[in-house]
């Protein structure tokens, strides 16, 4: 009887020890490698959606990340709006291209602008709406992203994302 409740006993400290472990393991496999479109003068262009199935007339949200590794600090001239800082577009499996964000050209007020040194990144928020001129079907998203780096102007493209819009 007592090895038997011995045994009992120790099946259920390693089913616990088990259990305590799995949320590591699963914390582990959530974490995402951050995938970065091809560098500038050594500046980089990262995008990520909330949600990459998304209907048509709803709104999703892009993450835009911009990073420095380069040696020099960076400019990014900042507009009223930040949907007007980013082209953001969907190319569809015939390569036509539709763009759902991009710079209007009408500034209303300039905000201060954000310099990036090096080993340094800045992030935005974007919301995204797609319009109901895209059909439902599969598509990529890349977003470009102007920036000034010395006297020169410079456009970043950002990584690829898959996307089903239904």
């Amino acid at each position: 009887m007592k090895i038997k409740l011995f045994y009992t006993m120790l099946m259920m400290m390693l089913w616990a020890g088990t259990c305590v472990a799995q949320p590591n393991s699963l914390q582990d496999q959530s974490k995402e490698v951050t995938k970065w479109g091809n560098a500038v003068e050594g500046v980089q262009l990262s995008v990520s959606l909330t949600n990459n199935v998304v209907g048509v007339g709803l709104t999703t949200t892009l993450l835009a990340q911009i990073r420095n590794i380069s040696t020099n600090t960076i400019t990014i001239i900042v507009s009223d709006t930040l949907v007007s800082d980013f082209t953001v577009y969907l190319t569809d499996n015939s390569k036509r291209i539709y763009k759902i964000a991009e710079p209007s050209g009408a500034v209303f007020a300039v905000s201060p602008p954000i310099d990036i040194g090096p080993g340094e990144s800045h992030s935005w928020t974007i919301p995204l709406t797609i319009g109901k001129n895209i059909e439902p079907g599969n598509y990529i998203l890349k977003a470009s992203r102007h920036f000034r780096m010395k006297v020169a102007d410079c456009e970043l493209v950002s990584n690829s994302l898959v996307v089903q819009i239904k």
